[in-house]
């Protein structure tokens, strides 16, 4: 699988200044793209496009050669799935069904779920290790919980790309490990996983490459380590920064502490 962005443009006032301005980037199978910079830069909208869901002004976004703009919404998400932010309480039904849901474009719009799509649902709630949670309601789980649901459901059809938006937000230390062990776990299986982030310290030990994003339109993408630097986090967050390593009883580990509003 390869998810290439070619000189991509895209602006909610389209006779302004883009807020996404000739935008670059190529992924292959397994590779673990984060995405950060300050809040509204236009990391979401960036999702948002990769997702289909707004057009980009000029550019283009492929899967395997084929243009996303040119595909429907169906025989899209066989191939790309999307893990939103919980911005909400989640429903009122089981774990299961939730999941079951992420089938629902396999299903017609008069019919039930089949044999196969239970047995996807069945597959997918032991890959994830939900099984002691399957039947109980969604509005009964922890923020951890539910969002490794939203990942289940995503998976479901066993998408080559899965985009999640800021999908450690609003978790605890524990949690924050849970979800991002297990993109890192889908990604040995081949995922290619998307996913924005404010953890500059998160993606610099658990992504492969990043695109870190300016206010006024312009980026970086490369591999991780030469995206988080110091200058980088002057120029792109308006913070002066230490990056150092950290020994550890299993490592070392790169971190990042930010330490002052930059004067320059």
């Amino acid at each position: 699988m390869r998810l290439t962005v070619s000189h991509a443009f895209f602006s909610y006032d389209k006779t302004g200044e883009p807020l996404l301005s000739d935008i670059s980037f190529d992924l292959q199978s397994g590779e673990k793209l984060a995405i950060m910079g300050q809040n509204g830069a236009g990391k979401t909208t960036l999702l948002r496009c990769l997702c289909g869901f707004l057009k980009w002004d000029k550019g283009t976004a492929t899967i395997d050669g084929t243009d996303i703009s040119s595909q429907s919404s169906e025989k899209l998400f066989k191939v790309l799935s999307y893990v939103p932010q919980k911005r909400v309480l989640p429903p009122d039904i089981s774990v299961y069904d939730m999941i079951l849901m992420g089938r629902a474009g396999n299903i017609g719009v008069f019919s039930l779920p089949g044999k196969a799509d239970r047995e996807a649902a069945d597959k997918v709630i032991d890959r994830m290790g939900l099984g002691a949670i399957a039947g109980k309601s969604c509005m009964t789980l922890s923020g951890g919980q539910y969002q490794m649901v939203l990942i289940a459901r995503a998976i479901v059809n066993d998408p080559k790309v899965m985009i999640l938006d800021e999908p450690e937000a609003n978790l605890d230390y524990q949690n924050q490990l849970l979800v991002l062990e297990t993109i890192d776990r889908l990604s040995k299986d081949g995922i290619t996983c998307i996913f924005n982030t404010h953890f500059p310290g998160n993606a610099v030990r658990w992504a492969d490459k990043a695109l870190l994003i300016a206010m006024d339109g312009s980026y970086v993408y490369d591999d991780i380590k030469n995206v988080i630097t110091e200058e980088n986090m002057r120029r792109f967050y308006g913070v002066d920064a230490v990056i150092g390593t950290i020994k550890g009883p299993a490592g070392e580990y790169t971190d990042i502490i930010p330490i002052q509003r930059s004067k320059s």
